[in-house]
Parts: structure tokens; C-alpha cells; sequence
């Protein structure tokens, strides 16, 4: 396995879409829909950073479910706040950049590492890429590295997850499928059926998107927020890498973990992290 590249400037969009600190949220909604990316730098005028907003940074606009936040149908009840919302009111200013000089292990060890975001340890999927004086010239996610791997000959047996795979009910609450994230450091719970098989995934991002302030929803079933699995999502650990990652960088998926099923029985799980975490590992361009 290797990378196609070796500076953060063989992998980046650039130019990136940017957004404004003055602009209004409406017009953000539509460039972060437009650009097939869920967070996306602000910027001043003349094109230097000056924050960072995701969907999710504005999820509490919006019904807990993901389908709707897809869809950007916000509640009736907050309908009228968003004309007079801008980017800046909601972006953050606290972001993790790198340089387009920045070599591609120092990009995989941004992504793969767990970062103090709001009081809590995470993982961020992209990294505005700037000049030393801050200037944006590019964006880097986890899609656009997964794009520039030659995966050769591996299997997904290769690099899946077999142990620790913490798995919950459709029936389960949220409040449990975050407890057990928490307790295992996951940020993706496989959910399963009575037979045990997988029949979605719930990520830490849809649990909290449920469990905020405005949407205390802890107590409702895994099944409301969960992604539902369809039958071409599941893998055999026979498959080749090459499937797996056009299901996590097609955006009509959007998959970041799918899981690993052989013989009809849950065997393991890949997520975009495994993946990257080997590239580290194994790649010849150390």
C-alpha cells in the first residue's frame, strides 16, 4: 500500500470553497451542500483563516434526524433565526491547520489523532491547508487522501477490526450507544438485530446531533437516528480495499465505518481510520 503523493500540496482541493465571516448562514447552508464537504474554512476577504463551521456546528437549527439535516429543512420553530444568523456567529475560531509543505505522515497523523474539541477527545476528518501567514490555499479530508492510495493486492481481512466491536440493539436507547462509545473510544457503534446481524451504524456525531440541549432525545431508540445499512454496504473480508473506499468517498454513501460479515455472521469492521492508520504503518514512502 502506498500514497500517491507526498506533500500536503499533492493532495489538497485547491482552491477550496470559503466561506465569510459576514456571510448569512443561508448562504453557507448552500455552499457546504454545493461542495460536498460537511466543514469548510471562513475566511476574510482577502482569503486568510479565520475560523472553521460545520454542518454540525449548526445542527441545533435543524430536527435530529440525519435525513433532515441532509436535506436542510430546518424546524418551523427556528425558521425565522436563520436570516439573521452568520457564519461568524457560529463558527469556531480554534482550528487545527497544517502547511502545504506539511508532509502526507504529518496530514495522516492530524487526521488519525484524537483532538480536544469542546471539552471532548475527536477525530476531525479535514484540515485547512495555509501559508505562514495563514492564507488558505487548499482543504484535505479523509476522502481526498483515500483517493490517492494504490491499495495493490489488499484485502479487507487485512486491515479490518476483529476485535472490540461493541455493537447495540435497534431498541437500545442513545443514551446507551453513547455510554458504550465512551466507554470503548469508538466513534462509530455497529447496530445489530436479535440474530446479531448488522443492520446500521450510529456514529457519535448522530448521537449527539440527538442529545443536544435543544434535541434531549436520549431516551428514544438507536433505530430514529441510526444510518440504515443496505445489502450492497456489507463486506466479506475477502474484498478487495478498492470497494471499501468507494463506499466511504462516493458522496451518495458517505460511509465512514461499514461492517464485515461472513457466512451471515458479523466478523469485524473498517472504518476510513483503519485504512489511514496503515497507510501509516505500511506505506514505502516513509
Amino acid at each position: 500500500m502506498k500514497l500517491l503523493g507526498q506533500s500536503a500540496y499533492d493532495i489538497m482541493i485547491q482552491p477550496p470553497a470559503l466561506l465569510l465571516a459576514d456571510q448569512t448562514l443561508t448562504e453557507a447552508l448552500w455552499i457546504l451542500d454545493a461542495s460536498n464537504m460537511q466543514r469548510l474554512p471562513v475566511c476574510s476577504p482577502e482569503g486568510y483563516l479565520e475560523g472553521f463551521i460545520s454542518l454540525n456546528d449548526i445542527a441545533w437549527l435543524f430536527p435530529p434526524t440525519r435525513t433532515a439535516l441532509q436535506k436542510i429543512e430546518p424546524k418551523t420553530k427556528y425558521r425565522v433565526d436563520i436570516p439573521k444568523l452568520k457564519v461568524k456567529d457560529l463558527m469556531k475560531t480554534d482550528v487545527i491547520t497544517r502547511k502545504q509543505y506539511d508532509t502526507v505522515y504529518e496530514i495522516l497523523t492530524t487526521l488519525t489523532t484524537r483532538h480536544l474539541i469542546n471539552d471532548n477527545k475527536q477525530h476531525i476528518t479535514s484540515i485547512p491547508i495555509v501559508t505562514d501567514d495563514t492564507l488558505v490555499v487548499g482543504i484535505i479530508s479523509y476522502v481526498e487522501v483515500l483517493l490517492k492510495i494504490d491499495v495493490g493486492n489488499l484485502i479487507v481481512a487485512d486491515l479490518m477490526t476483529k476485535e472490540r466491536i461493541p455493537t447495540v440493539y435497534m431498541e437500545d436507547t442513545l443514551d446507551a450507544a453513547n455510554l458504550l462509545m465512551k466507554t470503548f473510544g469508538e466513534r462509530f457503534i455497529l447496530v445489530v438485530d436479535y440474530e446479531q446481524m448488522p443492520v446500521g451504524i450510529i456514529s457519535n456525531l448522530e448521537v449527539t446531533r440527538h442529545m443536544q440541549k435543544n434535541h434531549n432525545f436520549s431516551k428514544l431508540p438507536v433505530n430514529l437516528a441510526m444510518t440504515h445499512l443496505p445489502y450492497f454496504a456489507q463486506i466479506t473480508p475477502q474484498d478487495s480495499l478498492h470497494k471499501v473506499i468507494h463506499l466511504f468517498t462516493n458522496p451518495s454513501y458517505s460511509f465512514r465505518a461499514v461492517p464485515v460479515v461472513e457466512d451471515g455472521v458479523l466478523c469485524g469492521i473498517i472504518s476510513y481510520l483503519n485504512i489511514l492508520r496503515s497507510i501509516m504503518e505500511l506505506s514505502s514512502i516513509w
